[in-house]
């Protein structure tokens, strides 16, 4: 089983599916036309056939906020169009990027493609990139079963592990800088008493997998 992700940005002109302003100036994000983008879903599917490999295409369109230069501006309906385009070959999932957190896009999109094809699955970036906590104070945040019945059934974050590990890391240096070994103390209490159980990372050499390798070791040593 494998899995491919492929999107419709030009690879040349690549950049974060979240950027969408420089210095408070609108920036498209440039997209290679449709036919190129299904061409290259058309090679996947068949190579996977042709190799008798189980694959899951996921194919992402930015055309919400992307364009093709000197061409068709980025909307909704847009990617809604691509994805129409993705559908027709059988796609596992359609994964349009969106940046806001509001619900309308969604709907629209999701209404579009299943109205000709209601079993298409579609894919949703829950990303860290757009504003959820401003979204959760201001009481407009959406759950994750209104997007599934929406027909966004897998749902994921692009930048959650790092966004999180990040901020603990910070906060990690900052307390050693400023408290020394003391800082490294707490740490410990602190995954000791997690109530769903010291995180994984603790025991580092086992995370890791050096166990294993002591195992061979004995194996290849006879012992």
């Amino acid at each position: 089983m494998g899995g491919v992700h492929l999107e419709d940005q030009d690879p040349a002109e690549r950049t974060c599916g979240h950027i969408v302003a420089h210095h408070g100036v609108k920036r498209e994000k440039v997209l290679v036309p449709t036919n190129k983008w299904i061409e290259k879903l058309i090679a996947v599917k068949a190579a996977a056939q042709a190799s008798e490999t189980n694959l899951v295409v996921i194919a992402r369109t930015d055309a919400v906020d992307g364009a093709v230069p000197g061409g068709r501006g980025g909307s909704v309906q847009h990617a809604i169009d691509r994805a129409l385009e993705a559908a027709s070959l059988g796609v596992d999932v359609i994964w349009p990027e969106f940046n806001n957190t509001d619900l309308e896009g969604p709907q629209q999109f999701a209404e579009g493609v299943h109205k000709y094809y209601p079993n298409q699955m579609l894919g949703f970036n829950l990303s860290p990139s757009l504003h959820w906590g401003k979204a959760k104070q201001g009481g407009t945040l959406i759950s994750n079963e209104a997007l599934g019945k929406m027909g966004f059934t897998l749902q994921f974050s692009t930048l959650l592990a790092f966004r999180t590990v990040g901020m603990s890391l910070e906060n990690s240096l900052r307390g050693f800088r400023e408290r020394g070994i003391d800082a490294l103390a707490d740490l410990q209490l602190t995954e000791i008493s997690q109530l769903n159980g010291e995180p994984k990372t603790r025991m580092h050499q086992k995370f890791a997998g050096t166990n294993r390798w002591l195992t061979l070791e004995k194996v290849s040593k006879g012992a």
